[in-house]
């Protein structure tokens, strides 16, 4: 949402902040870069964490913990409805109830809203409901391995999987793949890559 909104794009966020300082933290610092956090929710537990490990390769493991990121509504709030029917995108990433994310995908689908998702987070199959609403999906390798039950070791086979996807639904597959880059799967057929761009130290 952060980088988003500094390269000039107007976005909303919707989430649940932890009530501790870390949750304060992270809302003032995507206030201060032009993201609208009117539609986010404040628990009273802790805030998620993800903690990044990058390896030179390029290669990073994430740990995840939960936190304020479950702490959701049963229900989707009424603006955050309202706001999905005027965006030009919905993003998602599988840190929150999947519950969420469905009725979300399901309700931007409706409006005619493209919805983009980044699996991380999330080792479980995307469900058939979630999978026919995604315009792009976004895995990397080993994360398209898990969600199509198919190997994912060469180029080759990161194809063939990515066309799995295709066939569940998602209209377009963007893997990324570490320190070799990405490579998009267009609905068309057509395959774009993309070199990873190198560490500085």
């Amino acid at each position: 949402a952060v980088a988003a909104a500094k390269m000039g794009a107007p976005v909303a966020f919707a989430g649940v902040f932890g009530g501790d300082s870390h949750g304060s933290m992270l809302r003032t610092t995507m206030d201060e870069a032009g993201v609208d956090t009117s539609l986010s929710m404040v628990s009273a537990g802790p805030n998620g964490q993800a903690i990044i490990v990058l390896e030179p390769t390029g290669a990073n493991t994430i740990l995840l913990v939960p936190g304020a990121n479950n702490d959701w509504d049963v229900e989707l709030p009424k603006d955050l409805l309202k706001s999905i029917e005027g965006a030009s995108c919905v993003m998602l990433q599988r840190e929150i109830p999947e519950r969420i994310n469905i009725a979300v995908a399901q309700h931007a689908k409706q409006c005619g809203v493209d919805v983009l998702m980044d699996v991380g987070g999330d080792d479980s199959p995307l469900p058939k409901e979630m999978l026919e609403c995604i315009t792009m999906c976004a895995p990397n390798e080993t994360e398209l391995q898990n969600l199509t039950e198919m190997p994912t070791s060469t180029r080759e086979e990161i194809l063939l999987a990515a066309k799995k996807l295709q066939e569940y639904g998602v209209n377009k597959v963007l893997v990324t793949l570490g320190s070799e880059g990405s490579m998009v799967l267009m609905e068309s057929g057509e395959v774009i890559t993309q070199a990873a761009l190198p560490l500085y130290d």
